[in-house]
C-alpha cells in the first residue's frame, strides 16, 4: 500500500511531464505545413448544365455529383500518389523531416507509407453547397505545396477528359463507322443499277410493264371492236366481198399485235430481267432506309455525346501561400495538456476509489 501511495504522488509529475513533453513537440518539433488551395468544377458542354456551372461559382443550389465523388477517388489513389513523386519526387521532400516522425518517410518506406502520407498530405472534399471540388495539397515549403496543387488540378483535368470524354467518343466513333459501312453498301448497289439499267437499257421497269399492260389492253379493245365490225359485215355479205376482207385483214393483224405484245411481256428473259431489276431495287430502297436510320442515330449520338462530354472548370488556382496554417500549435498544446491533466485526474480518482475500498476492510 506504501508503493502503491509513492506511486500515486508521481502523478503531478507525470502529467507535468506530459505538458512539458506537449510543449517540445508543438513548439519545437512539429515542422510547419504549408496548404495551397483550389477550386474546379466539373461540367458538361450542354446548354442544360450551365446553371450548374452558375451554382458552382456562386454557392447556391445543387448537390454533390457522382463526377467530383469520381475524381476524389481518383485523387486519392495510389495511382496518382506514384504519379505525383515521378513528376515531383515527393519521397525525396517527405523523408529527413528532422524529429517530426508523424510527418515524415522512413527511408526505403513501403507503397503503403507512401499512400499513406499521401493522403495525409493531400485532401480533396465536394463542396456541399456548389458540388465544386476542393483541393487542398500540402507541403513543408510554400513552392512544394503550389506544385502539389498544380499537378493535381492538371491531373483531375485529365482525368475528367480521359474517363469521362472516351465513351462518348466511342459511341460517336462507332455510329460513324456503322454509317461508313451502310454507305459504302448502298454506293456499291447504286453502281450494280445503274450498270445493269444500261446494259438492259431500261430506267423504270415497273413503269415500261404498265406501259406496255396499257397498250395490250388497247389492242385487244381495237381487236373487239374489229371483230365486232367484221361479224357485222359477214352478216350481210359474202367472205370476199371487200369491206369483209379488209376488216377481217385489220382483225387478224390486230390480232397478230396482241399476241406479240403478251409474248414480250411474258418471256421467260423479260421475267429475269425484271426480277433483278426489283431485287437491287428493293436493295437500294432498303439501304436508303437503313442509311436514313443510322443518319438519325448519328444525329442522336452526337448530341447525346455532346452532353456527356465535360470539360474541368478551374474556379480558383493554386496559389503560392505566404504562411504556414499547420499545425495549429496552441491547438495541439492545449488538447495534449488537457489529455495529460484528465489521465492524471483519473488516476487520481481510481487512487481515491482503492483507498475507499481498502479502509472498508
Amino acid at each position: 500500500m506504501k508503493k502503491l501511495s509513492i506511486k500515486f504522488k508521481l502523478l503531478p509529475t507525470v502529467a507535468l511531464a506530459g505538458i512539458l513533453g506537449s510543449a517540445m513537440y508543438w513548439g519545437v518539433i512539429a515542422q510547419d505545413r504549408y496548404v495551397s488551395e483550389a477550386r474546379v468544377s466539373i461540367r458538361s458542354l450542354a446548354s442544360s448544365d450551365v446553371p450548374s456551372l452558375l451554382k458552382a461559382m456562386t454557392g447556391f443550389g445543387g448537390a454533390v455529383r457522382d463526377d467530383e465523388l469520381l475524381v476524389r477517388e481518383r485523387l486519392r489513389s495510389l495511382d496518382e500518389a506514384q504519379s505525383a513523386d515521378i513528376e515531383l519526387g515527393l519521397r525525396k521532400h517527405w523523408q529527413g523531416r528532422g524529429l517530426d516522425l508523424p510527418w515524415q518517410l522512413r527511408a526505403g518506406s513501403s507503397r503503403e507509407d507512401y499512400l499513406e502520407m499521401w493522403r495525409k498530405m493531400v485532401s480533396v472534399e465536394v463542396e456541399e453547397p456548389s458540388g465544386a471540388l476542393v483541393i487542398q495539397a500540402q507541403g513543408f515549403a510554400p513552392g512544394e505545396a503550389q506544385k502539389l496543387a498544380a499537378h493535381l488540378v492538371q491531373r483531375t483535368e485529365l482525368f475528367a477528359n480521359q474517363a469521362f470524354n472516351r465513351l462518348a467518343q466511342e459511341q460517336l466513333t462507332f455510329v460513324n463507322q456503322e454509317q461508313s459501312k451502310v454507305e459504302a453498301r448502298l454506293s456499291k448497289v447504286r453502281e450494280e443499277l445503274t450498270k445493269f439499267q444500261k446494259e438492259h437499257a431500261v430506267y423504270d421497269l415497273d413503269a415500261q410493264a404498265r406501259e406496255q399492260a396499257t397498250l395490250v389492253a388497247k389492242l385487244e379493245t381495237s381487236l373487239a371492236e374489229a371483230q365486232a365490225e367484221l361479224s357485222q359485215a359477214r352478216s350481210t355479205m359474202t367472205e370476199d366481198a371487200a369491206q369483209v376482207v379488209v376488216l377481217r385483214g385489220k382483225a387478224n393483224a390486230l390480232q397478230g399485235q396482241v399476241t406479240a405484245q403478251k409474248a414480250q411481256l411474258g418471256s421467260a428473259r423479260k421475267w429475269e430481267t425484271a426480277l433483278e431489276w426489283a431485287r437491287l431495287r428493293r436493295e437500294v430502297e432498303f439501304l436508303e432506309a437503313e442509311w436514313r436510320t443510322v443518319q438519325s442515330s448519328v444525329e442522336r449520338t452526337r448530341a447525346e455525346s455532346l452532353r456527356k462530354v465535360k470539360s474541368l472548370v478551374v474556379l480558383e488556382p493554386a496559389q503560392t501561400p505566404e504562411e504556414a496554417v499547420k499545425p495549429n500549435r496552441w491547438q495541439g498544446f492545449f488538447l495534449w495538456s488537457l489529455l495529460s491533466l484528465l489521465a492524471a485526474g483519473c488516476t487520481w480518482l481510481v487512487r481515491g476509489l482503492i483507498k475507499e475500498q481498502s479502509w472498508r476492510y
